[in-house]
Protein backbone atom coordinates (compact mmCIF):
# COMPACT_ATOMS: atom_id res chain seq x y z
CA UNK A 1 0.00 0.00 0.00
CA UNK A 2 1.64 3.48 -0.56
CA UNK A 3 1.22 6.31 1.48
CA UNK A 4 -0.94 9.32 1.09
CA UNK A 5 2.13 11.55 -0.09
CA UNK A 6 2.32 12.89 -3.22
CA UNK A 7 6.69 12.97 -3.23
CA UNK A 8 7.97 10.78 -6.10
CA UNK A 9 8.71 7.37 -5.04
CA UNK A 10 12.37 7.68 -5.98
CA UNK A 11 12.73 10.76 -3.26
CA UNK A 12 10.30 9.72 -0.52
CA UNK A 13 12.81 6.77 -0.55
CA UNK A 14 15.83 8.97 -0.15
CA UNK A 15 13.95 11.32 2.51
CA UNK A 16 12.80 8.11 4.43
CA UNK A 17 16.86 6.71 4.79
CA UNK A 18 17.37 10.26 5.41
CA UNK A 19 15.24 10.64 8.10
CA UNK A 20 15.77 7.02 10.02
CA UNK A 21 19.05 7.42 9.63
CA UNK A 22 18.94 10.77 11.71
CA UNK A 23 16.71 9.19 13.99
CA UNK A 24 19.02 6.55 14.91
CA UNK A 25 21.95 8.04 15.16
CA UNK A 26 21.24 10.22 17.72
CA UNK A 27 19.26 8.28 19.58
CA UNK A 28 20.12 6.10 22.66
CA UNK A 29 18.62 3.62 25.18
CA UNK A 30 16.88 1.16 22.99
CA UNK A 31 14.00 0.78 20.42
CA UNK A 32 11.08 2.26 22.94
CA UNK A 33 13.58 5.21 23.12
CA UNK A 34 13.04 6.29 19.41
CA UNK A 35 9.72 6.49 18.75
CA UNK A 36 9.00 9.62 20.21
CA UNK A 37 11.68 10.74 17.67
CA UNK A 38 9.63 9.07 15.15
CA UNK A 39 6.56 10.34 15.80
CA UNK A 40 7.92 13.65 15.88
CA UNK A 41 9.37 13.41 12.53
CA UNK A 42 6.79 11.15 10.52
CA UNK A 43 4.05 12.46 12.16
CA UNK A 44 4.58 16.29 13.55
CA UNK A 45 7.08 17.35 10.62
CA UNK A 46 6.70 15.62 7.59
CA UNK A 47 2.79 14.55 8.00
CA UNK A 48 3.73 10.94 6.34
CA UNK A 49 1.59 9.66 9.05
CA UNK A 50 -1.88 10.44 11.13
CA UNK A 51 -1.41 9.88 14.58
CA UNK A 52 -4.29 7.02 14.64
CA UNK A 53 -2.06 5.21 12.55
CA UNK A 54 1.17 5.64 13.74
CA UNK A 55 -0.89 3.91 16.63
CA UNK A 56 -1.89 1.19 15.15
CA UNK A 57 1.67 0.71 13.23
CA UNK A 58 3.57 0.65 16.83
CA UNK A 59 1.21 -1.35 18.30
CA UNK A 60 1.47 -3.87 15.63
CA UNK A 61 5.28 -3.46 15.29
CA UNK A 62 5.33 -4.35 19.16
CA UNK A 63 3.48 -7.79 18.65
CA UNK A 64 5.93 -8.98 15.78
CA UNK A 65 9.20 -10.31 16.51
CA UNK A 66 12.14 -8.03 16.96
CA UNK A 67 12.69 -4.15 18.08
CA UNK A 68 9.68 -2.26 18.17
CA UNK A 69 11.51 1.10 16.57
CA UNK A 70 13.00 -1.19 13.46
CA UNK A 71 9.69 -2.79 12.68
CA UNK A 72 7.62 0.46 13.27
CA UNK A 73 10.67 1.77 10.43
CA UNK A 74 9.16 -1.15 8.11
CA UNK A 75 5.68 -0.55 8.62
CA UNK A 76 5.90 3.58 7.89
CA UNK A 77 8.13 2.82 5.20
CA UNK A 78 6.03 0.24 3.54
CA UNK A 79 2.76 2.23 3.69
CA UNK A 80 4.99 5.42 2.58
CA UNK A 81 6.87 3.52 -0.60
CA UNK A 82 5.84 -0.38 -0.62
CA UNK A 83 8.50 -2.98 -0.50
CA UNK A 84 11.47 -0.85 -1.21
CA UNK A 85 10.49 1.57 0.88
CA UNK A 86 10.63 -0.95 3.32
CA UNK A 87 13.73 -1.85 2.93
CA UNK A 88 15.29 1.48 2.74
CA UNK A 89 13.29 2.51 6.43
CA UNK A 90 14.80 -0.01 7.55
CA UNK A 91 18.46 0.71 6.98
CA UNK A 92 18.21 3.74 7.40
CA UNK A 93 16.86 3.00 11.30
CA UNK A 94 19.67 0.21 11.80
CA UNK A 95 23.28 1.26 10.08
CA UNK A 96 23.45 3.79 12.55
CA UNK A 97 23.96 1.31 15.08
CA UNK A 98 25.56 -1.26 13.49
CA UNK A 99 28.48 1.58 12.57
CA UNK A 100 28.60 2.76 16.15
CA UNK A 101 29.11 -0.89 17.59
CA UNK A 102 31.42 -1.76 15.02
CA UNK A 103 33.87 1.18 15.94
CA UNK A 104 33.85 0.29 19.51
CA UNK A 105 34.26 -3.50 18.74
CA UNK A 106 37.38 -2.30 16.85
CA UNK A 107 38.78 0.30 19.14
CA UNK A 108 37.71 -0.08 22.77
CA UNK A 109 38.29 -3.06 24.65
CA UNK A 110 37.07 -1.76 27.97
CA UNK A 111 34.30 0.39 26.95
CA UNK A 112 31.95 -1.16 29.16
CA UNK A 113 34.00 -0.68 32.26
CA UNK A 114 34.93 3.15 31.38
CA UNK A 115 33.26 5.00 34.30
CA UNK A 116 33.10 8.08 32.37
CA UNK A 117 30.90 5.83 29.71
CA UNK A 118 29.08 4.93 32.65
CA UNK A 119 28.07 8.05 33.80
CA UNK A 120 27.30 9.17 30.04
CA UNK A 121 24.71 6.54 29.96
CA UNK A 122 23.61 7.08 33.42
CA UNK A 123 22.03 10.59 32.35
CA UNK A 124 21.36 9.48 29.26
CA UNK A 125 18.82 6.54 30.21
CA UNK A 126 17.34 9.01 32.83
CA UNK A 127 16.57 11.26 29.87
CA UNK A 128 15.24 8.53 27.90
CA UNK A 129 12.91 7.33 30.30
CA UNK A 130 11.23 10.97 30.43
CA UNK A 131 10.75 10.48 26.32
CA UNK A 132 8.89 7.13 26.85
CA UNK A 133 6.97 8.12 29.50
CA UNK A 134 5.95 11.16 27.20
CA UNK A 135 4.82 9.30 24.11
CA UNK A 136 3.27 6.75 26.84
CA UNK A 137 0.86 9.26 28.24
CA UNK A 138 0.69 10.57 24.77
CA UNK A 139 -0.42 7.60 23.24
CA UNK A 140 -3.03 6.94 26.33
CA UNK A 141 -4.77 9.91 25.40
CA UNK A 142 -5.48 9.03 22.10
CA UNK A 143 -6.58 5.54 22.45
CA UNK A 144 -8.32 5.41 25.62
CA UNK A 145 -11.42 6.80 24.86
CA UNK A 146 -13.72 5.33 27.24
CA UNK A 147 -14.40 2.84 30.06
CA UNK A 148 -13.91 -0.24 27.81
CA UNK A 149 -10.51 0.78 26.62
CA UNK A 150 -9.47 2.36 30.23
CA UNK A 151 -10.29 -1.20 31.59
CA UNK A 152 -8.14 -2.87 29.05
CA UNK A 153 -5.45 -0.41 30.03
CA UNK A 154 -5.77 -0.60 33.43
CA UNK A 155 -5.69 -4.49 33.30
CA UNK A 156 -2.89 -5.14 30.72
CA UNK A 157 -0.57 -2.69 33.25
CA UNK A 158 -1.38 -5.09 36.34
CA UNK A 159 -0.81 -8.40 34.03
CA UNK A 160 2.85 -7.32 33.35
CA UNK A 161 3.85 -5.15 36.24
CA UNK A 162 2.83 -7.17 39.21
CA UNK A 163 2.42 -10.75 37.60
CA UNK A 164 4.59 -11.09 34.86
CA UNK A 165 2.62 -11.93 32.18
CA UNK A 166 4.62 -11.98 28.77
CA UNK A 167 3.67 -8.38 26.77
CA UNK A 168 2.74 -10.68 23.60
CA UNK A 169 0.26 -12.69 25.56
CA UNK A 170 -1.27 -9.31 26.73
CA UNK A 171 -1.61 -7.70 23.79
CA UNK A 172 -3.19 -11.03 22.00
CA UNK A 173 -6.02 -11.30 25.18
CA UNK A 174 -6.59 -7.47 24.03
CA UNK A 175 -6.68 -8.03 20.42
CA UNK A 176 -9.16 -11.38 21.34
CA UNK A 177 -11.43 -8.92 23.92
CA UNK A 178 -11.44 -6.09 21.34
CA UNK A 179 -12.68 -8.72 18.72
CA UNK A 180 -15.12 -10.08 20.92
CA UNK A 181 -16.85 -7.29 22.22
CA UNK A 182 -17.06 -6.22 18.48
CA UNK A 183 -19.05 -9.10 17.20
CA UNK A 184 -20.70 -9.55 20.69
CA UNK A 185 -21.66 -6.45 22.06
CA UNK A 186 -21.23 -3.94 18.76
CA UNK A 187 -23.07 -0.96 20.09
CA UNK A 188 -20.58 -1.14 23.18
CA UNK A 189 -17.88 -0.21 20.36
CA UNK A 190 -19.57 1.72 17.50
CA UNK A 191 -18.72 4.86 18.52
CA UNK A 192 -14.62 4.26 19.73
CA UNK A 193 -15.04 3.23 16.12
CA UNK A 194 -16.80 5.89 14.38
CA UNK A 195 -14.78 8.24 16.21
CA UNK A 196 -11.48 7.05 15.06
CA UNK A 197 -13.23 7.09 11.38
CA UNK A 198 -13.80 11.08 11.96
CA UNK A 199 -10.33 11.51 13.10
CA UNK A 200 -8.54 9.59 10.62
CA UNK A 201 -10.85 11.81 7.88
CA UNK A 202 -10.07 15.02 9.39
CA UNK A 203 -12.50 17.98 9.42
CA UNK A 204 -14.11 18.94 6.15
CA UNK A 205 -12.61 21.55 3.70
Amino acid sequence: MQGKTAQPIPYLRLKLFGTFFRIGLFTFGGGFAMLPLIEREITDHKKWVQADELIDMIALAQSMPGPVAVNASILIGRHLAGASGAVVAMLGCTLPSFFVILAIALTTANFQTNPYVQQFFTGVLAAVTALILMTAIKMARRVVRDWITALLAIAAVILVAFFRVHALLVLLGGAVVGLGLFFLHPALTDHVTGRADKQQKGPKS
